[in-house]
């Protein structure tokens, strides 16, 4: 496993991966930094994913949404990467709730909690936007990374509300 870091204007970014996928997208210190590599042993390098990364985050953080995807390979059980890969069907500049996640999993058992604790694990911000994932009575509710930031990255996507997603798995 390798590292690098992006200094964004939010904040301290690291980016962990192989050489072909990103695996983690972490703000420095936030909630659950780095999970699932507890013991692993990780090597600093400018990989050519890291690369493509931070030019997805350049683009970012300038208010556009990137027009290329970032290969990806989230480390988390089953169940989280199912919630995960739900996140990046939430459009640019749009909101979901838990319950519009919960029941895009089983329409008929809410798993509300579980959602948003897949959700509070997530280890790659911003690309799988579980920022724009709110409670059912609109309030922002927690981040990984902070609610600040999370109130930040809203801002600038609705700067932007035009733009369409385009994250894919």
């Amino acid at each position: 496993m390798y590292f690098s870091s992006y200094k964004s204007s939010f904040g301290e970014i690291i980016l962990v991966g192989t050489r072909d996928f990103l695996t983690h997208l972490n703000f420095i210190g936030q909630k659950h930094y780095l999970y699932g590599l507890t013991g692993k042993q990780l090597h600093a390098s400018e990989l050519p994913i890291f690369k493509l990364t931070k030019r997805w985050l350049d683009v970012y953080f300038s208010g556009d949404i990137p027009n290329f995807t970032i290969p990806i390979n989230p480390i988390g059980t089953n169940f989280q990467k199912k919630v995960w890969s739900l996140l990046s069907l939430i459009p640019y500049g749009s909101t979901r709730n838990y319950g519009d996640i919960s029941r895009l999993i089983d329409p008929k058992k809410p798993l509300y909690r579980a959602v948003g604790s897949a959700i509070s694990y997530n280890p790659i911000l911003i690309i799988l936007p579980c920022h724009r994932v709110i409670s059912s009575n609109g309030s922002l509710g927690g981040y990984a990374a902070g609610v600040d930031i999370k109130h930040k990255l809203h801002k600038l996507e609705l700067s932007n509300s035009s733009a369409k997603s385009i994250i894919t798995f």
